[in-house]
């Protein structure tokens, strides 16, 4: 097994992370968009800070298939109830989960 860390995304892992992207965002709803234009503003907005999974130096394209390697049992994802995005969360296999609310509060 190689080393794996949780750390501090860094510009250099657009590059293991703009393949797995590109393919959500050449889908509905969406249609064809430039995904290492889109990764590149998200990492350079203000405030971005990110975190990834590095497995070997890298970030592994297929997340799911890792942690399912290491015994995670579930991932949990949060979006917006009225967005596009839910809709594809579902179609992929992501259920609701109704009796938790996700809050946020602004520091």
């Amino acid at each position: 097994m190689t080393p794996e860390e949780i750390g501090f995304f860094r510009e250099d892992f657009l590059d293991g992370c703009d393949a797995p992207y590109a393919s959500v965002f050449a889908s509905e709803p969406w249609g064809t968009r430039t995904a290492r234009e889109r990764l590149v503003k998200i990492y350079r907005s203000p405030g971005f800070e990110g975190s990834v999974c590095v497995v070997g130096g890298r970030p592994p394209t297929r997340l799911e298939d890792r942690l399912r390697e290491v015994g995670v049992g579930s991932v949990f994802l949060f979006t917006g109830l009225g967005i596009p995005a839910k809709d594809l969360y579902e179609k992929n296999g992501y259920g609701g989960v109704t009796d938790m609310a996700a809050k946020v509060k602004v520091l």
